[in-house]
C-alpha cells in the first residue's frame, strides 16, 4: 500500500512539475507577444531595385502592431509612394511623376488569444497625393479588410495577409476622376519586436 501512496505522490509531484514548466514557458510567450512589432514589406522595395531612371516606381511602407491585449492589436501603416514614368508618343514624351504620402489605421483581431497565428483586420486610410508636374494635389482614401497569419519568436516577427476593400488611393490623376473603386491587397511582412 505505501508503495501505490509512494508511486502516486512521485506521479503528482512529476504532473505538477511538468505543467508548472508548461505555464512558465506560456507566461514568457505570452509576455513576449505583447511587445511593438515594427515590420518593412521587403517585396515593395524590388521596383525600386530594378527601375530604370526615366520610369520608376517606390513604395515604402512600414506595419507597426502594438498589442492592447493577446486577442487585439492597434495597427499604424505609414506609407510613401513615388511614381515616376516617362511615356513616348512618336517624336512627343510626356514624363509623369506622382507622390502619394499618407497611411492606414486599425484593429487586429487573434481569435486564439496567443497575440500570433490566424488573424483578423480592419483599416482605414487617407493619404495626400500630388501630380510633381502640375502641382495638382487631392486627398484620397480607402477601407480594407484583410485575413492573415503571423509567427513570433523571441526578437523578430513574420505576417502574411491578403485584403480587400474600397477606395480611391490606387487612381492618379486619370481625369481628375476619382471615384471609388474595389481594392485588392496582398503583403509580407518582416518585423523586429521591441
Amino acid at each position: 500500500m505505501k508503495k501505490i501512496f509512494l508511486t502516486i505522490a512521485v506521479f503528482i509531484t512529476v504532473n505538477n512539475l511538468a505543467f508548472s514548466h508548461e505555464e512558465k514557458q506560456d507566461t514568457v510567450k505570452a509576455k513576449d507577444n505583447m511587445k511593438t512589432v515594427i515590420h518593412i514589406h521587403p517585396v515593395t522595395l524590388i521596383p525600386s531595385l530594378f527601375s530604370s531612371s526615366t520610369n520608376s516606381e517606390s513604395f515604402y511602407y512600414l506595419t507597426i502592431e502594438i498589442p492592447l491585449s493577446l486577442s487585439n492589436s492597434l495597427i499604424i501603416k505609414p506609407s510613401v509612394w513615388i511614381n515616376i514614368s516617362e511615356k513616348k508618343f512618336l517624336m512627343f514624351r510626356k514624363r509623369d511623376e506622382f507622390s502619394r504620402l499618407g497611411g492606414d489605421i486599425g484593429l487586429l483581431h487573434y481569435p486564439s488569444e496567443k497575440g500570433e497565428g490566424f488573424y483578423l483586420q480592419g483599416q482605414c486610410g487617407a493619404f495626400f497625393v500630388e501630380n510633381i508636374n502640375t502641382g495638382e494635389t487631392h486627398i484620397v482614401g480607402d477601407i480594407m479588410g484583410y485575413l492573415g497569419v503571423s509567427a513570433k519568436r523571441k526578437r523578430v516577427g513574420f505576417f502574411f495577409d491578403v485584403g480587400v476593400g474600397l477606395g480611391n488611393s490606387n487612381v492618379m490623376f486619370k481625369e481628375r476622376n476619382f471615384e471609388s473603386k474595389g481594392v485588392f491587397d496582398i503583403n509580407i511582412g518582416l518585423g523586429l519586436k521591441f
